[in-house]
């Protein structure tokens, strides 16, 4: 009996061994196939429909061919410069205080920019004043659109790795990143996951699902674009390239879902449970969701409270 129970022990750990070399080593899917014309049922929530339609990008200039108003429009705003690399930044770098320093309690962190590139650096000093250390990484890409701040990756191999420090704009000085203490072990080794950028980015280029391993580039889309919250747009520019505008359209369009399922989209990101008092909100949460994400239009026109 107790021979038997070894081997049905060994048996399932081996089987179980298996399934997870399978997903480890399995190939993801080409991330630019395009999948057959689709149609949505009415009854599938928002988060089923861009799950069916995964894989079909197309990218936001292919949407702005036929909605170019719109996509200037949008152009305007902060989220379409949510990420880019150092050398698009432009502003950034005419804007943001240079050189830095933001000492901790054993070591200094300085930014400061080296020709084109903008370098952070660690550095130790000794008792008298006399640096005995220094690590200096090159930013390889700027996060945010630097109306609240500027959070910056450096690209290592397949991975991406944030800086422990940030620009903040609306207090005009350099800090720690959030989630950073004053000497941090992690240092400049802390690695940006999927879950993060894919709030801050318009489509990650990762390696497989998961993974935290991005492709060269790292990005599809390096801003937060169109795809991002009406969903993959193969389907929908197939469907009118063929004449099809009379039947269900496979895009998703905010403004035809009812008001929980729209603000659905905007809470993959945006949750945030009180009002701002003034200024551009982000997101307004009434309780009685009378008023909304997009109550008051389309989300990236300016909404005073």
């Amino acid at each position: 009996m107790r021979r038997k129970r070894s081997l049905l022990v060994l048996g399932t750990l081996a089987i179980l061994g298996v399934a997870i070399m399978w997903s480890f080593f399995a190939q993801p899917p080409d991330p630019g196939a395009v999948i057959p014309l689709q149609v949505i049922p009415a009854d599938e929530s928002t988060t089923d429909t861009l799950r069916t339609l995964k894989g079909a990008y197309v990218g936001s200039q292919a949407c702005a061919e036929c909605h170019a108003e719109i996509a200037a429009s949008y152009a305007a705003h902060p989220m379409a410069f949510s990420t880019r690399r150092i050398e698009q930044d432009h502003w950034g770098q005419q804007n943001v205080n240079l050189p830095a320093w933001v000492p901790g309690a054993r070591r200094v962190l300085t930014a400061h920019m080296q020709g084109a590139q903008l370098v952070h650096s660690e550095k130790m000093f000794d008792g008298d004043g006399a640096q005995i250390y220094e690590l200096n990484k090159v930013m390889d890409y700027v996060v945010g659109s630097g109306q609240r701040g500027r959070a910056y990756l450096e690209t290592r191999g397949k991975f991406l790795f944030m800086s422990p420090l940030n620009w903040y704009s609306q207090n005009e000085q350099w800090s720690l990143a959030p989630n950073y203490q004053p000497d941090d072990v992690r240092r400049f080794d802390r690695r940006a996951n999927e879950d993060c950028l894919a709030c801050h980015a318009g489509r990650v280029a990762s390696v497989r699902p998961n993974s935290n391993a991005y492709q060269d580039p790292p990005f599809h889309e390096m801003a937060i674009g169109c795809e991002r919250c009406h969903g993959p747009g193969a389907d929908h520019i197939a469907a009118h390239h063929a004449g099809l505008e009379t039947q269900p359209d496979p895009i998703i369009n905010p403004s035809n879902l009812e008001h929980e399922r729209s603000e659905s989209l905007c809470y993959q990101c945006h949750l945030q449970l009180r009002p701002k008092s003034s200024g551009q909100v982000r997101v307004i949460w009434i309780s009685s969701l009378a008023c909304v994400c997009l109550t008051c239009g389309p989300f990236w026109i300016s909404v005073k409270v």
